[in-house]
């Protein structure tokens, strides 16, 4: 009969004496029971609330617990190596008052759920401040009632000061609490109302307002920016893009051709379609403008209708571009008061134009008719709009350059051809140092 070898009889007890070693590090890592510490807290409204939970034993790696609330979010808490214990923090902010929210463990492949799987977070009240409006729009030199009230049970004190501030922590009105629900209190519109302030409500240690009110104050005198009384030769030629980039290159290329920097005013939807046409834009030394996201009137539009179609476009234009613009074409070259003081609560200018191309229209378009508009009666200081989707104004672009070049005209971005200092704008649209204005 053979005998087994010696030397290797020992090596296979040596291999079975390490995997049985290593053995129950590994199913500790799989079989490790995970609870909440406790499963209810009750905290203060917009309070953070640490979330405990506790292992049956320390695992060899990082574990990650999967967390989730009742909406299904996720809140993934790592279990370190060595540890028992793992914290979550979570924080409402201002959610209301006597609110609920659940917070549950999710099975997982390298832990077991314990007893307590799940904890409840209650938000004991406070009085919280809620303004009667989000968004209201005013005039300088005018005075804006602002209205609040007080929701939750009563904690404040009768005599606590409640604050109205702005976005920077200034104080701009002091109200003393009597008891009452609601709150009104008058403020005088002046110079530093402009462009747009932030305000909420502060009521000493408690919560600050459940909302913010934004406040838009214009000025009855301004109306939009359609060109420059200039002495120099300096004009603006602008592009709406707003939907096909079919001509862009060509553009682009004619534009290189005659060195000259324009402004084009780039809708949302433009940006996010064709970002790369957006950063040659850039790239080729030319300037971005707004000209809303989604090019709709706005002509009966609200306060917060005109905002999301102004601030968001800005917001995605400086992610795409790495610029922030400060001008602003409205759609259709629809502007009012109100509409002005929002798109300067969102720190842009204005623009309309002196002259148009009459392009926005290409079907019956002729690139004739297009240099035509694009010379006629041009004065410094015009600001010429045009269309980047028009065939017939890319077609006449290189006779168009070439006119204002043989006349004596500088082509600049709006932004070079706008006025410094102390300047106002006429009644005609043009903008105009101050000094000057008859």
């Amino acid at each position: 009969m053979r005998r087994d070898d010696p030397m290797k009889r020992m090596a296979l007890i040596a291999v079975l004496l390490l995997i049985l070693a290593l053995l129950p590090a590994a199913l500790a890592d799989t079989q490790h029971s995970v609870s909440f510490t406790t499963n209810q807290i009750t905290a203060q409204c917009g309070n953070t609330v640490t979330l405990t939970l506790a292992a049956n034993a320390a695992p060899s790696r990082d574990i990650t617990i999967n967390i989730t609330d009742e909406r299904g979010n996720p809140f993934p808490v790592v279990l370190r190596q060595g540890e028992t214990r793992a914290t979550l923090q979570v924080t409402t902010a201002r959610a209301g008052y006597n609110k609920r929210y659940e917070y549950a463990i999710q099975p997982g492949s390298d832990y077991q759920r314990g007893a307590t799987r799940g904890v409840s977070v209650l938000y004991k009240g406070v009085t919280v401040g809620q303004f009667s409006q989000e968004m209201l729009q005013t005039y300088l030199g005018e005075t804006l009632n602002v209205g609040f009230k007080l929701e939750g049970p009563k904690t404040l004190e009768k005599g606590q000061i409640i604050y109205l501030r702005d976005e920077q922590g200034k104080t701009i009105a002091e109200v003393p609490y009597t008891g009452r629900e609601f709150y009104s209190v008058a403020l005088r519109m002046d110079s530093d109302w402009r462009p747009m302030k932030t305000l909420s409500l502060h009521m000493g240690q408690e919560l600050p307002a459940d909302s913010t009110l934004m406040v838009f104050a214009g000025d009855r005198s301004e109306i939009s920016i359609v060109g420059v009384r200039r002495d120099d030769n300096k004009i603006a030629f602008t592009m709406d893009c707003g939907s096909s980039m079919q001509y862009a290159q060509t553009v682009l290329d004619t534009l290189d051709r005659y060195n000259v920097k324009i402004t084009f005013f780039v809708t949302g939807n433009f940006a996010k379609g064709h970002p790369d046409i957006v950063q040659q834009f850039v790239a080729r030394g030319h300037e971005i403008g707004n000209h809303s996201y989604h090019h709709v009137h706005l002509l009966t539009a609200g306060l917060k209708e005109i905002w999301e179609e102004v601030a968001p476009a800005n917001d995605l234009l400086e992610q795409v571009a790495g610029v922030r613009p400060t001008l602003y074409r409205p759609p259709y070259g629809n502007s009012h008061e109100r509409i002005r003081a929002v798109v300067e609560g969102a720190g842009l200018k204005v623009i309309r134009w002196s002259h148009s191309l009459n392009d926005s229209d290409d079907t019956n378009q002729v690139a004739s008719r297009s240099f035509a508009c694009a010379t006629a009666n041009i004065t410094p200081g015009s600001i010429i709009l045009s269309h980047l989707d028009s065939k017939a104004t890319v077609e006449a672009l290189p006779d168009i350059l070439q006119w204002y070049q043989e006349h004596g005209f500088e082509v600049v971005p709006v932004s070079e051809l706008l006025l410094q200092g102390d300047v106002t704008v006429d009644s005609e649209g043009y903008q105009v140092y101050r000094k000057d204005l008859k």
